[in-house]
């Protein structure tokens, strides 16, 4: 059931939106949470140190506000990771960061405003 821009699920109302932005940084924590046991494991102290940043901001980024401050924050670990992945010659492995840093500046740029679009 539709019902002006939002979508009836399970008789609860909600904005896709929303449900993107959630499901969006659900995925992106539990990659982080897998990647700080993967370097505790090898005692890579280095990315460690990036999944533990990526780990927090993620976290604050589902708060509206501060979703912003931490999706630049978030955008800043993608970006420095993607060109360390580069670097080191290992980036096929590592595309999903691009998504991850799109889908962050998507939510950034319409996170709070996109309602005020669909009307």
């Amino acid at each position: 059931m539709i019902v002006k821009n939002k979508i009836s699920i399970f008789g609860h109302e909600v904005l896709a939106f929303n449900i993107f932005h959630i499901v969006f940084s659900t995925i992106v924590l539990i990659a982080s949470i897998k990647t700080v046991i993967e370097a505790l494991a090898v005692s890579n102290w280095a990315l460690l140190a990036l999944a533990g940043a990526e780990m927090i901001a993620v976290v604050l980024f589902v708060f509206p506000k501060l979703t912003k401050g931490a999706g630049i924050a978030l955008m800043a670990i993608f970006f420095l990771t993607i060109v360390i992945s580069l670097a080191v010659g290992i980036i096929m492995s590592q595309l999903h960061l691009i998504v991850y840093f799109i889908c962050t500046y998507l939510i950034i740029v319409h996170g709070n405003s996109l309602g005020k679009h669909l009307h």
